[in-house]
């Protein structure tokens, strides 16, 4: 299963020159009231930047004055400019579907006036929104196009990023082999570039294509191999995933608690430390918080509850200290586990509820299954055997449909390798009538070549006769 949290995404918002520093809008007004043509316009597009932060109406309002000025000017760079501008504060927004109609705008507008880098610019964003909303077909589609531009504009550095998205599509598709041709040519060109970050990156993400296709042993040695150059550079943040992974694969594949938990310790540590980047920190804790949880979910394995729910409680305050809501979804749905198995059920189905809300807030439903044992339990210890029994029947339905499915599937299979046995039938006989045609056509070569022998000496013998028959005539005239 493809799993964001555990993989590096390289989604440049393009977006070059949005974080400036805090503007006096009240001195730009100033400044606009003036201008003429083209200064002024440049002038509404700053003030469409700068109002983001002092009124979003405003800010829209100076984004859609600046589009019809450049218009009504003539000026078709700066109305694509508008366009662009318009679509990231959108964006920023939540507003993605807006954003990407303003930017395609942009990106059309680019196109006509054969401004390259700028219409990459409005494609890698519109790709980057629209693989952020799960559209992955149509995002793969605006990258394929944003690759075709950067190759026009030689930007070997924007290659390297389009390259790492397209390989991140393919891994969120399960095309684990498409993910790591393209991780691969990705990391070869950045180390080529000497983007070593970016190098890095690629090695960590195939690592985690490793990990997630079944090949426990490929995915560690890339993981080992990172560390000593992410501790020379004393890159926290990125050690702590590489801890985390390392973690997961000794929980999961290798069944190795000790050493689990050796690198889970380690990547809670890197938490500590400080990082230049407001977002990386707060990612470190974010992060810290789902380490806690797997670390609590090491001790339930253990049969040590105590020690489970206190690794659940720190997870738990973490992520709400954090607003990380699935972070808080596993430290519940841990809570629950534990106080079903201990027949304490109203406790217990405290925490479930809460999951069940989260989840439903979230829409992420990838424990849901899991839950259903503590659920099973709960309804057993408090008596509401009518919600036993209905669980009970939804596991059944469930178990008949998967089954039905099974059957269906395995029809298909029959259908299929009856097909295969079909085809395999006809070539066989196609081989068979090949052969005897290859027989009759070998046959007919020799008759032919025979016959051709036969005219052959039959003409020589004629022409023997005739030379014969003129040298007697001729040597009978000599005599007489």
């Amino acid at each position: 299963m493809f799993c964001w949290s555990k993989i590096f995404l390289f989604l440049l918002l393009a977006t070059s020159g949005i974080a400036q520093e805090t503007r006096v809008v009240d001195s730009l007004q100033e400044v606009y009231a003036t201008q003429e043509g083209r200064e002024k316009v440049l002038t509404m597009i700053e003030l469409t930047w700068d109002f983001y932060d002092v009124s979003f109406d405003d800010c829209i309002s100076w984004g859609e004055k600046a589009i019809k000025e450049a218009n009504a000017l003539g000026f078709k760079d700066l109305e694509a400019k508008a366009n662009y501008v318009l679509g990231i504060q959108y964006a920023h927004h939540a507003d993605l579907d807006l954003a990407k109609d303003y930017l395609r705008q942009s990106y059309a507008q680019n196109l006509a006036i054969a401004d390259t880098a700028n219409a990459f610019e409005a494609l890698w964003s519109i790709a980057t929104y629209e693989l952020t909303l799960g559209n992955v077909d149509s995002s793969a589609h605006a990258y394929d196009k944003a690759l075709h531009l950067a190759e026009q504009l030689k930007d070997s550095l924007s290659i390297v990023y389009v390259f790492l998205n397209q390989a991140a599509i393919h891994h969120q598709k399960s095309e684990y082999q498409q993910s790591l041709d393209t991780y691969f040519k990705a990391k070869q060109m950045a180390t080529d570039l000497g983007a070593a970050s970016l190098a890095m990156q690629a090695h960590s993400n195939i690592a985690t294509v490793y990990m997630e296709s079944g090949k426990p042993v490929e995915a560690r040695e890339m993981f080992l191999s990172l560390l000593p150059q992410l501790e020379a550079d004393e890159d926290y943040w990125f050690m702590q995933n590489v801890y985390m992974n390392l973690g997961s694969l000794y929980v999961n594949d290798f069944v190795n608690y000790d050493s689990a938990i050796h690198y889970f310790e380690k990547s809670i540590h890197c938490a500590d430390f400080q990082v230049q980047r407001p977002f990386e920190q707060n990612r470190m804790r974010v992060l810290k918080s789902d380490v806690l949880s797997e670390m609590a979910n090491i001790c339930f394995l253990r049969g040590d509850s105590d020690a489970a729910l206190k690794g659940y409680a720190e997870a738990l305050a973490l992520a709400e200290a954090e607003n990380h809501l699935t972070g808080q979804m596993i430290a519940c749905a841990g809570f629950g586990k534990v106080y079903a198995q201990l027949g304490q059920a109203s406790k217990s189905m405290s925490y479930l509820n809460r999951y069940y809300e989260l989840e439903a807030k979230t829409g992420v439903t990838k424990m849901h299954i899991a839950m259903r044992l503590p659920l099973i339990l709960n309804y057993a210890h408090l008596g509401r055997f009518g919600e036993l029994e209905k669980e009970l029947r939804d596991i059944d339905e469930e178990r008949a449909a998967f089954l039905r499915e099974n059957v269906d599937l395995h029809d298909r299979n029959r259908e299929l390798e009856e097909t295969l046995e079909n085809l395999v039938r006809r070539t066989e006989k196609q081989d068979e009538q090949n052969e005897a045609l290859q027989t009759r056509l070998r046959r007919c070569r020799m008759a032919f070549f025979g016959c051709l022998a036969l005219a052959l000496a039959a003409l020589l013998g004629w022409i023997a006769a005739k030379i014969m028959k003129h040298y007697f005539a001729s040597h009978a005239k000599s005599i007489k």
